[in-house]
């Protein structure tokens, strides 16, 4: 019952971010060196390359990084929630 009703929320979320994801990643394809890239491009270049194998293992360290920093950021907010600074 609940999935027909937030499906369409759900789309519209997949697409502002995928939107959101595609603008960021120009931005940075416009200010990357050889010598200096982030792994968003890095995959992407793995990719294009047909590299897929090392594409995921690209993938899998940015979900890592990113739920790892998403947990810290948790556990911080937690502690200055129960500490009574807002």
């Amino acid at each position: 019952i609940v999935l027909p009703l937030i499906s369409p929320a759900v789309v519209v979320v997949g697409v502002l971010t995928f939107a959101t994801a595609i603008r960021a990643t120009s931005i940075v394809a416009l200010l990357v060196s050889d010598n200096n890239k982030p792994l968003s491009l890095l995959q992407l270049e793995q990719m294009v390359r047909g590299d897929f194998g090392e594409a995921s293992v690209i993938g899998i360290l940015l979900v890592v990084l990113v739920t790892g920093v998403a947990l810290v950021a948790r556990v911080f907010g937690l502690k200055v929630e129960a500490g009574g600074v807002r």
